[in-house]
């Protein structure tokens, strides 16, 4: 079952900050990878794609240009395979905001535009 937080509906948001990936392929990814959020610049929906080629916890965090914590995307374990996560940036400011990913020693950081 597939299960979805951190959506708007009819224009109002959902008080958890915690939204669950979608397991997007069942194929095993050779290493972690964390790509690019589409599209980008965002107004204010982007989806962030990652790979996880074993078993192990996530975390994917978003912070602003100032490393303030802005929103938890995903904080569980996950099973090997590759995922996506839609981020709503409608509560924030217009700028720029990072996207981190940790999983395992594996940590990435990608930029993302948020434009109203």
């Amino acid at each position: 079952s597939i299960y979805f937080d951190n959506l708007v509906y009819s224009g109002i948001r959902r008080p958890s900050q915690i939204a669950d990936a979608v397991r997007i392929a069942r194929d095993i990814p050779a290493e972690f990878r964390l790509y690019h959020n589409y599209p980008n610049p965002f107004n204010p929906l982007t989806f962030i794609r990652y790979d996880i080629p074993k078993n192990t916890e996530v975390s994917i965090r978003v912070y602003n240009a100032i490393g303030q914590e802005v929103a938890t995307l995903v904080n569980r374990k996950h099973a090997a395979g590759e995922y996506q996560v839609l981020f709503d940036g409608s509560g924030l400011a217009s700028g720029v905001y990072f996207c981190r990913i940790i999983a395992g020693s594996f940590v990435e950081t990608s930029k993302m535009m948020l434009i109203k």
